[in-house]
């Protein structure tokens, strides 16, 4: 990228915002959720923690577990890691997919 300008920069991360962005914020907001019921000292956290360690049935896990982590955004320029787990992985939509898109569209 030789222009370093404002906007330049904007558009090289409009791709990113696009693509990612939005998982990334709900992720880190279930993070922040997840960290408060596991180490939160109020009565409530404790009964919920308590709930989810004990209650919790595995095959439940188990699914919330591949929908979370479906989603493994890799770089684009290196070739993507073979699906070696259970679940499903989400489709890596790279810079060809996107302007394939922007041309059909």
């Amino acid at each position: 990228m030789d222009d370093k300008s404002r906007e330049s920069i904007r558009k090289a991360f409009s791709d990113y915002y696009r693509q990612r962005y939005l998982d990334a914020e709900e992720k880190a907001k279930s993070s922040a959720i997840f960290t408060k019921v596991m180490y939160g000292h109020k009565w409530t956290d404790r009964l919920l923690r308590n709930a989810i360690t004990k209650c919790y049935p595995h095959w439940l896990k188990r699914k919330v577990s591949n929908i979370a982590y479906a989603g493994r955004p890799q770089i684009n320029w290196l070739p993507l890691v073979e699906a070696r787990g259970p679940g499903q992985v989400f489709p890596q939509e790279g810079r060809e997919l996107a302007e394939s898109r922007a041309l059909v569209i």
